[in-house]
């Protein structure tokens, strides 16, 4: 554990912001990412000091909210009557096993169970959803397969409450004194809703879910229609993608419509579909008025790492002076690095023959009709590489084994790969429990 200036740090550096108070809890701790120049940014995963373990707040089957353990595997049945349960493991086994309860496809965790002996996988698997015992579906190579150990009372976890303060920010807080702001709230719309990074300095928030329409009611494909599986519940807002502008559009869903045909552009030609017999179909109303937020950089980090305020909440990025980019503190080869967004990678050939190939970025000019500023790197085979000068012609095989020249997307331009970055460019953080 740090001393507790590192406590005073965080909370002075919470306090910046023009939201609640942020402050650890005598159980429920804060986590610190803390940085070699300093810097200490809010990690989203809490401290369960009672249980000696990091946790993160999940809403359960009962509809409340715990600190649960943040590894833990879904358990599975290994017969048709879902009778005989067992816990379902790729890669390191976890201490816990969680039983999942399905509401049409998505789960919520209903029971926590210690994880017990391995045992030889089953023939195939079977999943308990919606009262009905679904499967069965075949177990994949590496999976490996746990009885289920001493069951964890749910009352074991700390209980986290949601509230929304001032009809503007959503908190989070523990009986035990812990806060922090965890989201925005739009009361327009009735929401809490999810930052959508624009561009450096804007931000937008957006509904957690939307499912996109990607058909249309007309034969014009002008009037974009929704359709969802009859068993779903009907969602509240859908989106619309434009692929050219990379920009995507919210709307609420209006008034269902009969199973007449529908509509995909499909190549810029507007062709017909049937409707799926299971589905039902919906217009969309009007676009979403959104709310817009500014972001800023905050000058209280480091001499690498910048803080960003994005409204009342610490943006989830830095700004990382020395590369001259945002990043995002994600696990890489087994490390926590501040790493930045990455430009795709796309195979071509060099020579009109496509006889030599190649690899090259394809980096956006614009989100939303906004222009970007190239990318600094891009990522290929979990490997970083630098971003170079604009590429010259470059070709590709298509239909009929031609090499023809790679056209890509309007709103994108194909740059030269550098080579692979060493990963000790990208700054190391450790996580710090706050006392």
């Amino acid at each position: 554990m740090k001393s507790a200036a590192l406590l005073i740090a965080l909370i002075a550096c919470g306090d910046n912001l023009p939201g609640p108070t942020t402050r650890s809890g005598a159980r429920i701790q804060l986590v610190a990412q803390e940085f070699a120049d300093g810097t200490r940014h809010l990690d989203p995963t809490l401290y369960d000091r009672a249980r000696d373990e990091p946790c993160v707040p999940t809403r359960w089957s009962d509809g409340f909210h715990y600190c649960a353990p943040i590894t833990t595997a879904q358990t599975v049945f290994a017969d048709a009557g879902c009778t005989t349960e067992l816990g379902r493991v790729v890669g390191d086994p976890p201490a816990y096993l969680v039983h999942p309860f399905w509401v049409v496809d998505r789960f919520y965790p209903s029971r926590l169970y210690a994880r017990g002996d391995e045992v030889a996988a089953p023939a195939e698997t079977y999943v308990l959803r919606d009262g009905r015992c679904d499967g069965p579906t075949p177990v994949a190579p590496g999976e490996r397969f746990f009885t289920l150990g001493a069951e964890l009372a749910v009352t074991s976890l700390a209980s986290i409450a949601r509230d929304v303060v001032d009809d503007a920010i959503v908190v989070e807080s523990s009986r035990d004194g812990m806060q922090r702001p965890v989201a925005i709230y739009d009361p327009a719309l009735a929401i809490e809703c999810v930052l959508d990074r624009l561009d450096d300095t804007t931000a937008r928030c957006v509904p957690p879910v939307a499912p996109t329409a990607v058909y249309f009611h007309d034969d014009a494909c002008s009037a974009p229609e929704l359709s969802v599986p009859a068993r779903d519940p009907v969602p509240e807002f859908a989106t619309v993608y434009d692929a050219g502008r990379d920009c995507t559009t919210y709307f609420e869903v209006a008034t269902q419509v009969g199973s007449t045909p529908l509509y995909r552009d499909v190549g810029g030609t507007c062709t017909m579909f049937f409707a799926p017999s299971d589905e039902h179909q919906f217009l969309l109303g009007a676009p979403l008025a959104l709310q817009a937020l500014t972001r800023a950089r905050l000058d209280d980090g480091g001499p690498r790492f910048e803080r960003i305020a994005v409204g009342p909440l610490e943006d989830p990025a830095l700004y990382d002076r020395e590369l001259g980019v945002e990043c995002v503190p994600r696990a890489l080869a087994g490390e926590l690095r501040c790493l930045p967004s990455a430009a795709a990678v796309t195979p071509v050939f060099d020579d009109a023959l496509c006889t030599q190939p190649s690899l090259v970025a394809e980096v956006p000019r614009a989100r939303c009709d906004v222009p970007l500023p190239p990318a600094r790197f891009a990522l290929h085979d979990g490997a970083y590489h630098e971003v170079l000068a604009p590429a010259p012609t470059v070709y590709e095989l298509t239909t009929g084994d031609r090499c023809v020249a790679y056209t890509p997307d309007a709103n994108v331009a194909l740059h030269q790969l550098g080579p692979a970055v060493p990963l000790d460019r990208f700054g190391a953080a450790m996580l710090v429990p706050v006392p």
